[in-house]
């Protein structure tokens, strides 16, 4: 997969290889009522045929369909990552991690902006997307989502979380991420 490490700057390197923190089975069921399981898989249909206009203003659909309470993560790169197809020549899918922090709030990395999107008829890709977390960042609820958009269909499978500590972990101190770095604020 992705070597995210760019994402570290002077913070450090990680610790080799990510861990997984929870891996999923592909016919464990997912949250939202909009995921159905399949014989190999989880699917999820898109919203149907869209006008410009609405594509404009909804940019699709968050589907959540696991989540991780009490992950053991603090100063290191949780990964999300997936298998995704997409089925429909206007389907569009691609991966969302949402962090919630107790008495900060909600934060989440996107699949979108860095170019971790499918779209149309595709075969099966592995996705996977980043969120840093700096130290005594530690994360109470994590849940992963799957963007959907057009009509169509996304199928998922392979869903993994895993976690990769860092090595300068004692270096690292709390800052307002700059935009672009996986961790940005959500309005919820």
């Amino acid at each position: 997969m992705a070597d995210w490490t760019h994402l570290l700057g002077p913070l450090g390197k990680t610790l080799g290889a990510p861990e997984a923190v929870r891996a999923f089975e592909a016919r464990e069921p997912g949250i939202d009522a909009e995921v159905r399981v399949a014989a190999d898989c989880l699917v999820i249909e898109g919203p149907g045929k869209q006008s410009l206009l609405e594509r404009f203003f909804h940019r699709g659909q968050s589907v959540r369909i696991y989540e991780v309470h009490d992950p053991v993560a603090d100063s290191g790169l949780l990964l999300y990552r997936a298998t995704l197809r997409t089925e429909g020549a206007n389907a569009r899918g691609s991966l969302e991690m949402r962090c919630c922090f107790p008495g900060r709030g909600e934060f989440f990395s996107k699949g979108a902006p860095i170019g971790q999107v499918m779209e149309g008829d595709s075969d099966w890709t592995d996705l996977e997307i980043p969120f840093l977390l700096r130290q005594g960042e530690i994360p109470n609820l994590v849940r992963l989502n799957v963007m959907v958009e057009g009509a169509g269909r996304v199928r998922v499978r392979d869903v993994e979380l895993l976690f990769a500590p860092l090595v300068a972990a004692g270096e690292l101190t709390p800052a307002a991420a700059p935009e672009g770095r996986g961790d940005e604020a959500a309005a919820t």
